[in-house]
């Protein structure tokens, strides 16, 4: 279900799912594509370069205690960084391009929410790089810095972070599934379970015993 609010001009937009997390949006003579990522509580939604999350009252409430969302920057999808468009020190306007990423064959550019500074560069991961020691490049105490002060890293960086030796009450790590049943190798019987010959003699053994009772 797609949920959209009416503008001022009670003209409410069309949206039409394509598929595969992708909507088109028509307002008018203005057509857009908007991407959603659902998870079990709340909904991503990337539009015009910005980065809108959708939820329940509470879990905003919530989230917003900790950080301002509607001016987080956040990918819509899985997806490779192509270049960055500023850099530290640098003030931008509110729309400027600041990072264009790819995903499926298509550019996603990611927007500044308003007018600000880029103020500093924390590190960079490439998980593509072959030496494992330049997948993950981060200054762990300036990190620790800005945890402190209010940020909130998705689970992908909480996780890398985490790895890396830095631990934070902000850190949000994923939560661990269930695991997974190990097969037992062939030829052995897990807890419990009696090797077919057993099983299938079980019933005939039963049988004779009943024979031998009605005869005597």
């Amino acid at each position: 279900m797609v949920r959209v609010s009416k503008p001022a001009d009670d003209a409410a937009p069309e949206v039409v799912p394509l598929g595969n997390g992708r909507y088109l949006v028509e307002h008018g003579s203005r057509t857009q594509i908007a991407y959603a990522v659902a998870s079990a509580r709340e909904t991503w939604v990337f539009l015009n370069g910005r980065a809108h999350l959708v939820g329940s009252s509470a879990t905003i409430r919530q989230r917003a205690s900790a950080t301002d969302e509607a001016g987080a920057l956040a990918a819509p999808m899985p997806a490779t960084v192509v270049r960055i468009e500023v850099s530290a020190g640098q003030s931008v306007a509110k729309d400027t391009l600041l990072v264009m990423l790819e995903a499926m064959k298509m550019e996603l550019p990611i927007r500044a929410p308003r007018d600000g500074r880029v103020i500093e560069e924390l590190g960079l991961y490439d998980p593509r790089n072959k030496e494992a020691g330049k997948q993950f490049i981060a200054k762990l105490d300036r990190c620790k810095y800005w945890l402190d002060h209010g940020a909130v890293p998705s689970e992908t960086v909480s996780s890398l972070l985490k790895k890396n030796g830095l631990e934070h009450n902000s850190l949000r790590l994923p939560k661990p599934g269930k695991p997974k049943a190990v097969a037992a190798p062939a030829g052995e019987k897990t807890e419990g379970e009696k090797p077919k010959a057993e099983v299938a003699a079980a019933p005939a053994a039963a049988e004779a015993k009943a024979e031998a009772k009605t005869e005597a």
